[in-house]
């Protein structure tokens, strides 16, 4: 049974209908109709195989593609309508198995079709092929299809350690004839690899006491060490260290400077100057289901502006200080005092939300955009001002079911 999910028309506009998928006769057509004008010493099916379509390119590399179409789960509403999937078939493997050996690269090939757009989604096999193909499948999601049909190619490694490639039809050729298929010819692999860097240094699974870590920042005369959520302060000051110590072009740092020079500007943290869209970091309790965004209108403007938006969530387990007799309350009262000359709030002000100590267990970069945002995030009415006028609306952001807005993340 087609039943209606999310599709991705002509002008990438997401609208619900049955999938439109093309048949094993077209699946081979389509592939061969794309990859006509690579320059290659053959095309064709592999010997091995007639179902397999293999191309030698003139580098001597040989590719052999298991080729399938990319449908939704269906199940009658027991599977989000933006999850989609190839089957991957028992042939596969003992494919795999075969010309691997032979020095074929093996792609597990999925095509999603619809409205006359094409993208190809290449499911690296290395992870899929170690367990049973039996009614197994390879998950893609919209958000994935959209990046591609956006950039052109698009890579993400899922929760599972699946890597998903995903590409436009006119990028296939580029895609094919890159020797290096995880970084030059992928869009944002430079941002990444950025926060990669930064992973390897940050203090990921050690308890960091907030007494310690708010004089820390003090002492660097870090301008926002007096605020009392300070792991997300603290992941900003190491976050900023980085970028000024490695002398970061690619990514600016502006949570303490109204402006940066560019004609639009928004308040987030992070603006990506070569690629153009902003990003906002955010430390957050693992236990916690949501996390708190930016004001509502202020998203809605960054992505109609720059067509998307990131959010860099670095999760961590939480001791309140409640229950540690405010100890962190009390020291940064008496820091407080010193900086201010006597003018500071009862150390117990806070003694229920203050933060003792956190332990950072991973992080995740959520993209939002006009194909996804409307699904994780909602509104959270902040309450009042002092003067009785309404807050302005923020969003929670949904950190559950992340896979349709997930494009990287890190665990220790």
């Amino acid at each position: 049974m087609n039943e209606p999910s999310q599709q991705i028309d002509s002008a990438l506009n997401i609208c619900i209908a049955p999938d439109q998928p093309l048949k094993c006769k077209a699946l081979k057509e389509t592939f061969l109709r794309v990859t006509k004008n690579i320059q290659a010493l053959s095309i064709g099916n592999d010997p091995f195989d007639k179902r397999i379509v293999s191309i030698d390119l003139q580098d001597g590399s040989k590719h052999r593609f298991c080729l399938a179409a990319v449908t939704f789960l269906g199940g009658n509403g027991n599977h989000p309508i933006f999850k989609k999937r190839i089957q991957l078939k028992e042939w596969y493997k003992t494919a795999y198995m075969h010309l691997v050996p032979q020095g074929c690269t093996v792609h597990f090939m999925g095509i999603y079709h619809y409205d006359g757009n094409i993208v190809f989604v290449d499911f690296l096999p290395d992870t899929y092929v170690t367990r049973k193909m039996h009614n197994s499948s390879a998950f893609v999601y919209v958000n994935d299809l959209f990046r591609a049909m956006q950039d052109g190619i698009a890579r993400r490694r899922d929760f599972h350690g699946n890597t998903i490639i995903t590409i436009r039809a006119n990028e296939l050729i580029n895609y094919l004839g890159s020797n290096d298929k995880s970084s030059s010819s992928l869009t944002n692999v430079d941002l990444l690899e950025k926060f990669t860097d930064f992973n390897a240094i940050f203090p990921f699974n050690e308890w960091l006491y907030g007494g310690e870590t708010i004089n820390k920042m003090r002492l660097a005369q870090w301008p926002k060490w007096r605020e009392t959520e300070w792991p997300g302060w603290y992941l900003e000051f190491e976050f900023y260290t980085f970028l000024k110590n490695n002398n970061v072009k690619n990514i600016l740092y502006k949570g303490n400077s109204a402006k940066s020079g560019y004609c639009w500007e928004l308040d987030f943290d992070l603006f990506f100057p070569m690629h153009k869209f902003y990003g906002d970091l955010k430390a957050s309790d693992c236990n916690k289901n949501d996390a708190p965004g930016n004001d509502k209108e202020t998203v809605a403007a960054a992505i109609s502006h720059y067509g998307r938006l990131w959010y860099i969530i670095y999760e961590h387990d939480t001791v309140k200080d409640s229950v540690c007799g405010g100890e962190v309350c009390k020291i940064r009262y008496e820091l407080l005092l010193a900086d201010t000359a006597g003018k500071a709030k009862s150390p117990d002000s806070y003694i229920r939300r203050m933060k003792n100590r956190v332990k950072f267990r991973k992080m995740m970069i959520l993209e939002l955009n006009r194909a996804n945002c409307n699904e994780i995030l909602k509104d959270f009415h902040q309450g009042q001002q002092p003067d009785g006028s309404a807050r302005a609306t923020k969003v929670l952001i949904n950190k559950t079911n992340v896979e349709n807005f997930q494009i990287f993340h890190y665990s220790c």
